[in-house]
């Protein structure tokens, strides 16, 4: 079960009422498909096609949550959403960052929601990508955060790990067990300049601080690990 499956007497009701109304105020009329078999084995109280769905906290829109599919209980909070695309925004208003995922479940009291399956979130800029199998966005804290492995691409930097704790804008990075690479320095006679005669170079004896330099790449904050587990 996951920990958003709380169900909360007397508020599934009101929550599926809303989020009918605001699934049904689109610019253009969709055209309602008919659920086959396997949707409708789920059990779910309403099936819905094409939801979008606007992601706020305390009246300021911190998302735009769509899907192909939404499954609605009315005796529970969550929705089970298949093929999920969120685009998050900044304090402006503007586009942050954009999140895809097969699946997830959204929950409607308390605004967060959980993305299962080849989740991706990429800045708007195509500069950093974030690549995981499960994710979960708090919405109390407009958190980003995961506790399984995951690949982090920065530029041309890779940065891998077992959980990370991060903002939609990717400007504070929280990472456990870090391990990162970077590229390979180019050959000698490859475009960069001749690696300099031993005989000639000074004597160092003072260890380097870093013997895997060129191999290694730090966490953005690698100081605290990510609290707590999602």
């Amino acid at each position: 079960m996951s920990r958003f499956d709380r169900p909360q007497p007397g508020t599934g009701a009101l929550l599926l009422a809303a989020l009918l109304l605001l699934a049904g105020c689109g610019d253009e009329e969709r055209q309602v498909e008919v659920a086959g078999p396997d949707l409708m084995g789920m059990g779910a109280d309403q099936v819905m096609v094409g939801l979008t769905h606007n992601m706020t906290r305390e009246g300021v829109l911190q998302g735009e949550l769509r899907a192909d599919t939404a499954y609605i209980f009315s005796d529970n909070s969550t929705v089970h959403l298949r093929s999920v695309d969120v685009t998050f925004y900044d304090d402006r208003g503007l586009p942050d960052s954009r999140l895809t995922a097969d699946s997830g479940q959204y929950n409607l009291q308390t605004g967060d929601m959980e993305a299962h399956g080849d989740v991706v979130v990429r800045d708007t800029a195509e500069e950093q990508r974030l690549e995981t199998p499960r994710l979960l966005y708090e919405a109390l804290t407009n958190d980003l955060r995961t506790d399984t492995t995951f690949v982090w691409r920065r530029g041309q930097e890779v940065v891998r790990g077992n959980g990370l704790l991060t903002d939609p804008s990717f400007n504070d990075v929280r990472i456990e067990q870090p391990a990162g690479t970077r590229p390979s320095t180019p050959a000698p006679g490859a475009g960069a300049p001749p690696a300099p005669d031993s005989a000639a170079a000074p004597t160092d004896t003072t260890p380097a601080a870093d013997t895997a330099a060129g191999d290694t790449v730090p966490a953005a904050d690698t100081s605290s690990a990510a609290p707590g587990g999602g």
